[in-house]
């Protein structure tokens, strides 16, 4: 998530150069499974684009980031296709 937060960050910080005057409009979204059963890759992916979608959502990113709610109404179009992973090494 940071990564993508990151990446919009740049993206709006040039974009507002050009049209200060407009928030860039994000779409964003993960893929439902085809058998339309719910796995456990699936629950987390909904639950990190909650996350995502709360973060963008909050009044830090107001100014230069509007969510919309379909990709013909957007500039930006973000997939959320997986949940990141955190493994710690053992030391020898």
């Amino acid at each position: 998530m940071k990564a993508a937060l990151l990446s919009l960050g740049l993206i709006a910080a040039a974009a507002s150069t050009v049209a200060a005057a407009e928030p860039l409009r994000v779409f964003v979204f993960t893929n439902q499974v085809p058998s339309g059963s719910v796995d456990e890759q699936l629950k987390a992916r909904r639950e990190s684009l909650q996350d995502l979608v709360k973060t963008l959502s909050s009044p830090r990113y107001e100014k230069t980031l509007t969510l919309v709610k379909s990709r013909a109404g957007a500039d930006v179009i973000i997939e959320l296709v997986s949940r990141g992973e955190t493994t710690t090494s053992v030391g020898e």
